[in-house]
């Protein structure tokens, strides 16, 4: 198959969003990641991620009562990324527009800012989706599967179709 080796993206939910995080600093190939509802491992945030040489383009979605717990950890490893970017762990930050006031959620898009309140040389950004939980924001899950998992499937934001312009594949 002819594949573009310059266009390999990492993206998962859950432990798929924590092994996105991880090759992305460890495999030079990978041109960005884009993680949904996971911070990254303890051995990648302390160990592999530190040692990254060259920025990596990250976009993430993270729910506020994800039944994980993961936001602080989540924000963290955001920061991590920004830093390996050259950006500074500081965010400017835009409320969007709450699309489905039905499914209780609203979101915040962050993107990190470059040194002196500029913007950074490889973005990184992500949606903090306040009363979202553990789901893949935008996709269609059944009502079941809803309320198993609790309230926090956000409609406000489709985390595909934001991802695949983030990368510029929609071009």
């Amino acid at each position: 198959y002819p594949i573009d080796g310059t266009r390999i993206y990492a993206a998962g939910m859950s432990n798929g969003a924590s092994m996105a995080q991880a090759v992305g600093c460890r495999l030079d190939f990978i041109a960005g990641v884009a993680p949904v509802a996971a911070s990254m491992s303890p051995r990648a945030y302390n160990e592999v991620c530190p040692r990254l040489n060259r920025p990596v383009p990250y976009i993430g979605f993270i729910g506020t009562v994800d039944r994980n717990g993961e936001l602080a950890k989540y924000e963290k490893s955001v920061d991590l990324y920004a830093r390996l970017n050259g950006c500074v762990p500081r965010y400017s930050s835009k409320m969007l527009p709450d699309r489905d006031t039905r499914d209780g959620t609203t979101v915040e898009l962050r993107i990190a800012e470059g040194q002196n309140g500029g913007s950074c040389a490889v973005p990184v950004h992500y949606y903090r989706i306040s009363g979202g939980g553990h789901f893949w924001p935008g996709a269609d899950y059944s009502q079941q599967s809803v309320r198993k998992q609790g309230a926090g499937l956000t409609k406000d934001v489709d985390a595909s179709a934001l991802i695949v312009s983030f990368f510029g594949l929609d071009r």
